[in-house]
């Protein structure tokens, strides 16, 4: 277990943009630890390559940088996160879109139209996946493992496979899934997340 006294990615964001406001470094460490991949995964969404989505990653943390002291209710940090960075993910789109306006078909012209709508439906998604980061990340570190293996591997393991990263026999790997699948499922629950 962490050590609480030192900031970390599981201390509450109360805590975490207090302690960045006095200019703990290591707050602002732990802040981007906690919601780098929310914020990573704003930027694929608006279907940016790696590199474009580098430098948004770099190009929205700034932004936090600079109106952290702005953000009047520091609990709602997560929902100000994501607000900042679809902000600046729909700018950069924009302007991509622009620059390429000129060899636009009249099809493509209607889709440019058409994507004023994505904001709403990409703010819940990027707060769904991250609500289900922090309940995985609440769980032991033996669920953590499981479930990114289980899950997150591209392509996906095979249990033998699994069962050899775990260091644990082949049969003992869906009794463990269920368990820490149920675990999840009771943690989004007490997150908000049905």
């Amino acid at each position: 277990m962490a050590d609480q006294r030192m900031p970390n990615s599981t201390w509450p964001d109360r805590r975490l943009v207090e302690s960045c406001l006095q200019g703990d470094q290591k707050a602002w460490n732990a802040l981007i630890e906690k919601y780098k991949n929310l914020v990573y995964s704003i930027a694929i969404k608006y279907r940016a390559n790696p590199t474009e989505a580098q430098d948004l990653f770099q190009a929205i943390w700034l932004d936090v940088f600079l109106d952290l002291s702005k953000l009047r209710k520091k609990s709602s940090l997560k929902s100000w996160l994501i607000s900042l960075a679809t902000h600046r993910c729909y700018h950069w789109k924009l302007r991509e879109k622009k620059s390429k306006f000129d060899e636009a078909t009249e099809t493509e012209s209607e889709t440019i139209e058409d994507s004023a709508a994505l904001p709403a439906a990409l703010l819940e998604e990027a707060e769904r996946d991250q609500t289900v980061r922090e309940a995985i990340g609440r769980l032991s570190p033996s669920c953590q493992k499981l479930i990114r293996l289980l899950f997150y591997e591209d392509p996906r393991l095979p249990y033998d496979r699994v069962a050899e990263s775990m260091d644990m026999a082949r049969g003992s790997i869906s009794y463990l899934r269920r368990r820490c699948l149920e675990r999840l499922e009771r943690r989004l629950r007490k997150l908000g997340l049905e």
